[in-house]
């Protein structure tokens, strides 16, 4: 369910796709009986405050799975997702109704973390002049999960939206 909220436009509110406010306790994750211990999924609206919501929102979540102890993979996650979802306001926004963040940790303590918006489009990776002002995110997202062993890709969906994954071998020890 989603609360409106005054730093999103009236058609998002109108529409009920207004962000959560941030709680101060994290939801607890739901258990699926798939290859995944835990999984945990939310969505926000495609405006400027989703990054924020959605960077604090990774943060708890990771906190409750065990990860607090383990704060600079925490801080290269929130920079990836706040990337991912800064990438599906800015090119995807104008298609899509909503964002959604989807969290798995498997039963080796990995992360899959993706980020769903209705834009058929896969996220561009070529050069970047160097006066650019934007374009640098993906490439960024790249070194920190080489930099960890983990890896990206885009999984494109039959309604026409697509995913953009994240994989972290080892998140939660």
């Amino acid at each position: 369910m989603f609360i409106p909220s005054a730093e999103c436009s009236q058609d998002q509110r109108a529409a009920g796709v207004a962000p959560l406010p941030p709680t101060e306790q994290a939801p607890p994750a739901r258990r699926v009986p798939t290859a995944a211990r835990r999984r945990y999924t939310f969505a926000l609206p495609p405006c400027e405050v989703s990054v924020r919501v959605a960077r604090n929102e990774v943060s708890k979540i990771l906190c409750g799975w065990g990860a607090g102890d383990r704060s600079e993979i925490v801080d290269s996650v929130r920079l990836i997702v706040s990337e991912l979802v800064t990438n599906a306001v800015r090119y995807a926004g104008q298609v899509t109704a909503f964002i959604s963040v989807t969290m798995l940790l498997d039963s080796q303590g990995g992360l899959r973390l993706g980020v769903r918006d209705g834009s058929r489009e896969h996220p561009h990776t070529g050069p970047v002049p160097s006066d650019a002002t934007s374009g640098r995110g993906i490439p960024i997202i790249q070194v920190l999960l080489g930099d960890s062993g983990g890896h990206c890709h885009t999984e494109s969906h039959h309604d026409g939206g697509k995913t953009v994954w994240i994989t972290l071998p080892r998140l939660v020890r």
